[in-house]
């Protein structure tokens, strides 16, 4: 339970199942995302926890990563030629 990190789906002591939307480690405390109603815990109340989908980072997505792999096969054939 000390891996938590967004995304995971989570089920409290108390039932609530949700999506886990941040971890404050200084806190201690997780927010998570129950139908858009987003509530805060105590780590200690979370039950249950479940590996969720990968969260990509809002500015990499799939047209982000081919771009930087076309850059960086461009980059290796010029520093080839010279």
């Amino acid at each position: 339970m000390s891996a938590m990190k967004k995304g995971d789906n989570i089920i409290t002591i108390g039932g609530l199942h949700g999506v886990i939307e941040s971890v404050n480690e200084d806190e201690k405390t997780i927010t998570i995302d129950a139908d858009n109603l987003f509530l805060t815990f105590e780590r200690t109340a979370i039950r249950q926890v479940t590996p969720g989908e990968t969260v990509q980072p809002e500015n990499e997505t799939e047209e982000t990563k081919e771009l930087e792999t076309k850059e960086e096969t461009t980059k290796k054939e010029q520093e080839k030629e010279d």
